[in-house]
């Protein structure tokens, strides 16, 4: 229980104690007891709501397969054929990646005269410089838009390598996201990095990221940037534990262990 939760049920227990003493003192005994009563549970519920934090799923994960407990979350990430009726849904869009080789040779990332690849996933580096891709990307994308791949740790799976730093190529992909808040849509950019000046940019651009690379120590980093999106797997319970020691209004979390589905939430206490 963090400190912010005892401090809570303390006051609460403190004013509802004060309520009784003063009614007990003018002669109404019993409405103080039902004021005292009232305030104590409703300082525990206070504090069951402080420290529930809003979970999401990531069901983009595991294509194509439905969410069999939508509404035990407040939002679905995930592809269109994902989404539920009555539940927030960030579709899922692929921001600096293509598996498309046939687009304008001005959208491609090119280094040393050749295309740029992602060698994890084997799909094309987009570049995010150019104005072509980054309308592409903010036409198809959906009204609320998750765009994947966009924060500096997928300069490491490039190949050729590009040397860039991470704040050069947040710089660049921030762009899209501006692009696609100019459509009067909503972005959430994922693969934030923890580092507070490269990946402020899209958290800036977009008024919320996402981040795949939360841990027990980057924590208070990441959640320090505001309306932070966790998207996590494995170790949830620890990492759970140091979200919800330091996250704020607007950040999310959501976390499966491996080997299960992203909507498994066993590992809660």
């Amino acid at each position: 229980m963090t400190i912010s939760i005892l401090t809570g049920l303390l006051l609460g227990v403190l004013t509802a104690t004060v309520i009784s003493i003063h009614e007990t003192l003018t002669g109404r005994k019993h409405r103080a007891l039902v004021l005292y009563g009232a305030c104590l549970l409703g300082t525990l519920a206070w504090s069951a709501s402080a420290h529930a934090a809003t979970l999401f799923v990531v069901a983009e994960q595991a294509p194509h397969r439905q969410v069999p407990n939508p509404h035990q979350f407040n939002a679905i990430i995930g592809y269109p054929d994902q989404c539920v009726t009555g539940i927030r849904c960030w579709t899922y869009t692929k921001g600096t990646r293509s598996p498309v080789g046939s687009y304008p040779e001005s959208w491609y990332l090119h280094w040393d005269g050749v295309r740029v690849k992602d060698k994890v996933y084997h799909l094309y580096v987009m570049d995010p410089r150019s104005r072509g891709w980054r309308r592409h990307v903010a036409t198809v994308c959906g009204q609320r838009c998750f765009l994947d791949g966009m924060g500096g740790s997928s300069l490491d799976r490039n190949t050729p390598y590009v040397p860039w730093t991470e704040t050069r190529w947040d710089k660049y992909t921030a762009r899209i996201v501006l692009a696609v808040v100019a459509r009067g849509k909503r972005a959430l950019p994922n693969s934030v990095g923890p580092d507070p000046v490269a990946g402020q940019q899209l958290v800036d651009a977009a008024g919320r990221g996402s981040t795949e690379a939360f841990n027990t120590t980057n924590a208070q980093a990441y959640l320090s940037m505001g309306r932070m999106w966790v998207a996590e797997r494995g170790g949830c319970l620890d990492k759970y534990n140091a979200y919800l020691t330091y996250r704020g209004r607007g950040d999310h979390f959501s976390c499966y262990e491996q080997g299960t589905r992203p909507w498994d939430t066993s590992w809660l206490p």
